[in-house]
């Protein structure tokens, strides 16, 4: 799609063709107009130093600049965790979102400048400070490029970003009444590179060019099957590309509930969630070595969402194929599951609650973002990849949590979890050693 247009046009000539004929990503295309003059070794170091650059964020994000600078001996767990966490994230997300080229422009790099624009709220809202001194006023001025080059990378990113920003200075007014002119600063830069994105005239002409690949008979189709399909789509993106880290956000949780559970509202929240993460893991085993077929029945029934069923003639089907409903019990049982996930998180932290409405709000709006996909023909053209931004989010709680229960768990047990991450990076690796994953 970007192909060999940048070897036909001046930088100027190919930022107003991307802009006027295909998307806003004026960032993300500006980074691979650039890049692409140079040999792909410089891409393979350049997307390294991005790769530190957003394991370092993240650990800002959890634990606070302070924190990690002061405490790194106390929390060289939680930094491990999230370094390796990468090897938690579905390997045909990371791969086509981290460590393929073109991919890693528009996702990566756009993902690890909202991570760094984002600290100086969780700074300011937490320690009550983020003081600019004329020795580090250098640094000061990351955050709002940062910003500015999430806002113009991608929408989905540009989106969580943005409405993040306005959750921290709508916390950081009630709490303190009064606005921090820094943060407001990023916060309307973000929000014009963004709308500079989303209004850009060539995002009509990628919707065209979508549908005539990837879904043609898309605008025509009803409100209702756009929800069941998108409905589908969500879930199974949800469910079946974010296992992993699922499993440990729930067994993290159970650990929290099972610590305190001196109410009933804490006996059966530890008892949903340890069921919930119970049963991701015994389902995610090859199951046909206790009975031939059971893995696939398992799947079908449980975890298959790309069974779209007709709403409208349910009770016609119904007479047709009395199995009808069982195309529901995949809804059934994650639906509730994903939908009572905020509040999960909201009581997980228990008397770090600011640590829980960060996770609540961050699972909703990448929830939302994702969600919104389902209204674009992009779910079958761009892939796995849109995927990347709630996979990373995940990642994100996933390593509060442990951050915040990991005097609990026995370091046997934290030893097994960094080495299904290191096993699952090394098959990575192997697999792109053998098919050279990495191109333009």
């Amino acid at each position: 799609m970007y192909g060999q247009v940048p070897a036909q046009y001046s930088f100027s000539e190919y930022m107003r063709y991307q802009y006027y004929g295909l998307s806003g990503r004026l960032s993300s295309f500006a980074t691979i107009y650039i890049v692409r003059s140079y040999h792909v070794r410089v891409w393979r170091v350049l997307n390294s130093m991005v790769i530190t650059g957003l394991c370092a964020s993240l650990s800002s994000l959890v634990l606070g600049i302070q924190f990690l600078l002061r405490d790194r001996l106390k929390n060289a767990s939680t930094i491990w965790f999230i370094c390796l966490g990468l090897g938690f994230i579905n390997i045909n997300v990371l791969g086509s979102s981290v460590f393929w080229i073109t991919g890693s422009f528009i996702y990566l790099w756009p993902i690890t400048a909202g991570c760094l624009a984002l600290i100086p709220f969780r700074e300011r809202l937490t320690s009550g400070e983020f003081r600019i001194t004329p020795r580090s006023f250098l640094f000061y001025l990351i955050p709002p490029l940062a910003g500015i080059y999430a806002g113009l990378g991608q929408e989905q990113i540009a989106m969580m970003v943005v409405l993040l920003m306005i959750a921290g200075d709508i916390a950081l007014y009630r709490s303190h009444n009064r606005v921090d002119p820094y943060l407001i600063t990023i916060t309307i830069l973000t929000v014009i590179s963004a709308v500079v994105q989303l209004t850009a005239p060539g995002n009509q002409g990628r919707y065209e060019f979508e549908l005539q690949n990837a879904l043609p008979g898309f605008s025509e189709m009803t409100d209702i099957q756009h929800l069941v399909l998108g409905i589908s789509w969500v879930m199974d993106k949800i469910i079946n590309f974010n296992r992993l880290l699922l499993i440990l956000i729930f067994s993290f949780l159970a650990i929290s509930f099972s610590t305190k559970a001196v109410s009933r509202v804490d006996s059966a929240l530890m008892t949903f969630t340890v069921f919930t993460s119970a049963f991701l893991v015994v389902s995610s085993f090859h199951l046909d070595y206790l009975h031939p077929g059971l893995q696939s029945w398992v799947h079908e029934t449980f975890y298959t969402f790309n069974e779209y069923p007709d709403f409208a003639n349910a009770y016609a089907r119904l007479d047709k194929n009395p199995n009808f409903f069982l195309y529901f019990i995949p809804y059934l049982i994650w639906v509730p599951v994903i939908l009572t996930t905020p509040f999960l998180l909201l009581k997980g932290f228990r008397e770090q609650s600011f640590n829980g409405w960060v996770s609540a709000i961050s699972f909703t709006v990448a929830f939302c973002t994702l969600a919104a996909l389902a209204f674009s023909p992009t779910i079958f053209l761009s892939g796995n990849r849109t995927v990347a931004v709630f996979s990373f989010t995940l990642l994100f709680i996933a390593s509060g949590l442990f951050h915040f229960i990991k005097q609990r768990i026995a370091l046997p047990i934290i030893l097994a979890i960094f080495s299904v991450a290191a096993l699952n990076l090394g098959f990575l690796w192997i697999e792109w050693s053998r098919n050279y994953f990495i191109y333009w």
